[in-house]
């Protein structure tokens, strides 16, 4: 019997490239950012909506 190693089809499929995130870091003024943090959605998310609203889409 094995045990461990790669097994067909077993976790998670890939995200399609539209989904896919990269790491930015951004410096904001306190103000700003205590506003990001009072928000109910995550800031990540926060940000995404406003920026696609911004380019109007």
């Amino acid at each position: 019997m094995t045990h461990g190693g790669a097994r067909k089809n077993a976790g998670r499929k890939p995200l399609p490239e539209r989904e896919k995130r990269v790491m930015v870091a951004v410096r904001l003024p306190p103000d700003i950012a205590a506003w990001m943090r009072e928000q109910p959605e995550s800031q990540s998310a926060l940000i995404e909506r406003l920026v696609r609203k911004e380019r109007g889409g």
